[in-house]
């Protein structure tokens, strides 16, 4: 924080110097600095300064000893006031700006050199600083900001300082809970902001036109967790509806394009998922995800040589280093299977699904595809056990089998375990 270098309310180097120490967030150079100032004549500069600490600083011990410095040190007008308001805790913003009013009129106070304590420690003093013009406004926003983000959340400001454009590290704003409408062009500067936050904060339509167009990606991404959140909810013509707004502000997310295709996949639109897949893997083909589901949507549609193509690309991206990974093989290996299976080469798909359980034994979906596979096999006695395999992981499969094309026909000839339903 460099607040005391550009209102500087000392008169000579030393002062400064003392100055930086009492501005200082470290307690240890606070103490040294009040330390330094006893028994000097050239402490008078730094009274208000050393009021605001012994008035606002949040650890008592500090407070403490800012108060001794001045009841050893200050004059008696000095001692007067910290009683003063030392007995009248400044806990609300009405009690600050009336206090701020008041020592405004007291001439033995600076309170240029107060301010910036008081907006240190006490935020709730930023809107008096702005409205009277007390302090530069670039001065207030560093001073209550950190070098990546800032926070102006519920200051009830009439209007955002054109200042803040300057700040172009900021990754993070939050103008939430203010009064203002519009916002400065400025804003517009600030290219590495990657967060913004303005709920109750009534911004008319232009204004927030302006933001939609400074900040296309971080509203891109606003509508990407909307659209999940939907999804999740399983509220998928919503989840649509967000997601085609984050495409229009964002056309280059992969991501949005693979969530955009899983909500045409849970609606049955397959054809259209297959386009979404292949748009986001157009942006980012590195993604293990993306081709297991493609593979899925094209098993949806026969599309079987399509399939399997899918699953051999996810499954190169995940056994083959940098990005080796266990996670999406066993899918990868049961779609690969059943592509196998729809175009008639069983081995292949055998060996498919116990590459498959081999990553995931507990794949009710796998035991339940290996137990399809054997009925057009000549080991239809083996479609028993992996048919209680996949009942015994989930009973859902039990159902299924009585209604499957392959399984049903078999269905008369199950074992007795198996025809008895179990509760």
């Amino acid at each position: 924080m460099n607040w005391q270098n550009q209102t500087s309310p000392v008169s000579n180097p030393w002062q400064h110097k003392i100055l930086g120490l009492l501005a200082s967030p470290s307690a240890q150079n606070i103490e040294l600095a009040l330390q330094i100032l006893s028994g000097q004549s050239q402490a008078e500069g730094l009274m208000s300064t050393v009021l605001g600490l012994a008035l606002f600083h949040p650890q008592a011990p500090l407070r403490k000893q800012a108060a001794r410095f001045l009841q050893q040190q200050a004059p008696e007008p000095w001692k007067k006031t910290h009683q003063h308001y030392k007995k009248n805790p400044l806990i609300t913003k009405s009690e600050m700006h009336q206090f701020l009013h008041e020592v405004r009129q007291i001439s033995f106070i600076d309170l240029k050199a107060l301010m910036p304590i008081v907006l240190q420690y006490r935020r709730s003093g930023v809107f008096f600083c702005l409205e009277h013009k007390i302090l530069p406004p670039l001065q207030v926003l560093e001073i209550i900001g950190q070098a990546q983000w800032l926070s102006l959340e519920n200051l009830e400001l009439t209007h955002l300082p054109e200042e803040i454009g300057q700040l172009t590290d900021l990754r993070s704003l939050n103008i939430s809970g203010n009064l203002f409408r519009q916002v400065p062009d400025s804003l517009a500067q600030l290219q590495n902001l990657e967060q913004l936050y303005y709920h109750r904060t009534p911004l008319s339509g232009s204004a927030l036109r302006k933001l939609q167009g400074f900040f296309p990606k971080i509203f891109a991404d606003k509508f990407f967790m909307e659209a999940i959140g939907f999804f999740e909810e399983r509220n998928y013509q919503e989840a649509l509806h967000k997601i085609n707004k984050s495409i229009q502000f964002f056309p280059g997310a992969a991501n949005a394009w693979g969530t955009k295709g899983s909500i045409f996949q849970k609606l049955g639109f397959f054809r259209e998922s297959i386009a979404c897949y292949e748009q986001a893997l157009s942006i980012r083909a590195d993604d293990p995800a993306l081709w297991t589901n493609l593979a899925q949507s094209y098993l949806a549609q026969n599309q079987a040589e399509a399939a399997l193509h899918a699953c051999q690309q996810g499954l190169q991206l995940t056994l083959v280093p940098p990005l080796a990974s266990q996670k999406w093989l066993d899918v990868l290996y049961l779609y690969q299977g059943q592509a196998f299976f729809a175009l008639g080469q069983k081995e292949a798909a055998l060996q498919s699904y116990e590459t498959a359980l081999r990553h995931n034994p507990a794949s009710g979906t796998v035991w339940f595809h290996k137990a399809r596979l054997y009925t057009i096999t000549p080991h239809s006695e083996l479609i028993w056990s992996s048919l209680a395999e996949a009942i015994r992981i989930n009973r859902r499969f039990w159902h299924e089998a009585q209604k499957d094309p392959l399984l049903a026909p078999h269905w008369p000839q199950a074992p007795q375990g198996l025809l008895a339903p179990r509760r």
